[in-house]
C-alpha cells in the first residue's frame, strides 16, 4: 500500500479544520498538518497576494478519488488546490497510517 501526501488549501483554519475533520471521521486521511502560507496567483487575469491555510494531510492511493471528491463537494474555492505525491515513512508511522485507514 503506497502511502500519499495530500496538499489541500483553505480561505480559513475553520474551514481547513472542518474539512480535514470530516476527512478524518470517513477515514479517507490519518492526519493532517495545517499551517499558514501566503498565496501568491494568477485569478482571473490578476496576481493576487492573500493569507490561506494549507492541509497536509497523509494517507494512501486508494484514498485519494475520495479525498477529492469530498474537497469538491465542500470546499468554498470555485477550484480547491488538491495536490499529491507519493511518500514514504518509516514502518511504525506507515502501519500508523495504514492502520487509522482501516474501516471497521
Amino acid at each position: 500500500m503506497d502511502l500519499l501526501a495530500v496538499y489541500i488549501t483553505f480561505p480559513s483554519l475553520e474551514e481547513a479544520k472542518t474539512v480535514c475533520k470530516k476527512l478524518l471521521t470517513d477515514k479517507s486521511i490519518a492526519c493532517a498538518n495545517i499551517s499558514q502560507v501566503n498565496a501568491l496567483y494568477t485569478w482571473k487575469g490578476n496576481v493576487e497576494d492573500e493569507s490561506e491555510y494549507a492541509a497536509l494531510c497523509k494517507t494512501t492511493h486508494s484514498k485519494l478519488e475520495s479525498i477529492k471528491s469530498t474537497v469538491n463537494k465542500v470546499h468554498s474555492y470555485d477550484v480547491p488546490c488538491i495536490t499529491s505525491w507519493t511518500i514514504e515513512a518509516n514502518s511504525e508511522y506507515s502501519n500508523w497510517i495504514k492502520s487509522c485507514l482501516d474501516k471497521p
